[in-house]
Order: C-alpha cells, then sequence, then structure tokens
C-alpha cells in the first residue's frame, strides 16, 4: 500500500509524467495506492504494524516506510 498526501504521486514532476506512472501503479497486482490520504499515526504490534490514515482506514503491514521528499542534484549542470 502507497499512501500519498497529494492527489497524484511524483510531486513536482511534469503532469504528464505523473499521470503516466499513476496509471501504471494502479495496474500492479496487490499494489493500493492511497491518494489524498495522510497517516496520522502508527501503531506497533506483536507481528508488524497498523497505519492509521485520515480517513479512518486501518491498514496492517509489516513495515513502514516514511520518504520526506528529495532534492535535486542538478549543481553545475547548466539548467539555469
Amino acid at each position: 500500500t502507497l499512501v500519498h498526501r497529494g492527489d497524484a504521486v511524483l510531486n513536482g514532476f511534469d503532469g504528464d509524467v505523473r499521470k503516466a506512472l499513476g496509471t501504471e501503479l494502479a495496474k500492479v497486482p496487490n499494489l493500493s495506492l492511497k491518494l489524498g490520504t495522510e497517516i496520522v499515526k502508527v501503531e506497533k504490534k506483536k507481528n508488524g504494524f497498523i497505519v492509521h490514515t485520515t480517513g479512518g482506514e486501518k491498514i496492517p503491514c509489516d513495515l513502514v516506510l516514511a520518504a520526506t521528499g528529495r532534492e535535486p542534484n542538478t549543481a553545475g549542470l547548466g539548467l539555469e
């Protein structure tokens, strides 16, 4: 399950790329994409975690990865 607070994946990227990737991710078996959703709490359990979302969902999982964003390494490439 991929929980993302935005309305599409890859904030800051080209809109067509974002739309195409979202379409392709939706085709991946056993992958659930939750857009416009935030995690409000991660609860530790004996055999994993329960992720609580703003929509009231409780998502059981083995692991949780929090990605906070990225900063491009484009210095010196003359992209100004």
